[in-house]
């Protein structure tokens, strides 16, 4: 995952339209008053949805959680995984943004974390989560791209080559090795990362929805461009 990327995460998502896509969130959770947010990264949602919401984030890794804290110290912070965590509360709306949801790696963390996420809301509740690739999406063959991001200190150039894994199979694994140059008057850093996600089909996603109790329907028209499955805990 983002292990050496998290203190430049914000730089190389720059183009992301958090203020819009949060006015779609809160849309789609009217009425809610508390909400978890489940893979929070580095919290830049938050700055937005805590104007309506009373926000709590949850990222496996640290220094997300560290940055989002900074950001954002009305909100509350946990570090754990999405498969297993307890917070010892419910929540009005559950959130999962950003193909977060694509770092599992089988259908049974599937199964568990939406089972999880059910724990943690309320009956009538409402959960959003953004997907990652289906297999069908995704272009078969090594696929290579490069970003670059900068500020007036420092750019960050991020070129990514990807490909797929078990392809035709239950679950075929997209998976996209990153390589970095960090550029600023103190020298060039450069490092790697290799990023492992699960291409869910749709029925499987929505299978999981209805096996953990929830009613569900999937929406083409998403935050960005990969859809959104639209969850309703049943009472």
């Amino acid at each position: 995952m983002f292990t050496h990327s998290a203190a430049y995460y914000d730089l190389i998502y720059d183009w992301k339209d958090y203020a819009s896509e949060t006015t779609k969130i809160r849309s789609l959770l009217e009425g809610a008053g508390s909400l978890l947010d489940v893979a929070c990264g580095t919290g830049q949602h938050h700055r937005y949805l805590k104007q309506d919401f009373a926000v709590t984030g949850l990222d496996i890794l640290p220094e997300f959680i560290e940055i989002a804290r900074a950001k954002n110290p009305e909100c509350v912070y946990h570090v754990g995984d999405m498969q297993n965590f307890d917070l010892g509360q419910q929540f009005d709306a559950v959130t999962c943004l950003f193909s977060s949801i694509g770092y599992l790696d089988s259908l049974d963390a599937l199964a568990h974390t939406l089972q999880c996420l059910a724990r943690h809301l309320k009956p009538g509740g409402g959960l959003i989560i953004e997907p990652w690739l289906t297999p069908d999406a995704w272009v078969s063959g090594r696929n290579l791209s490069t970003t670059v991001s900068q500020t007036m200190h420092k750019e960050v150039c991020r070129m990514s080559v990807g490909q797929i894994e078990n392809e035709g199979g239950e679950l075929p694994v997209s998976v996209q090795q990153f390589g970095y140059l960090i550029g600023s008057v103190e020298g060039i850093e450069h490092f790697s990362e290799t990023h492992r996600m699960s291409l869910f089909s749709q029925d499987q996603m929505l299978a999981a929805f209805h096996q953990a109790g929830f009613d569900c329907v999937y929406s083409d028209e998403g935050l960005t461009n990969r859809g959104l499955y639209l969850g309703r805990l049943k009472a």
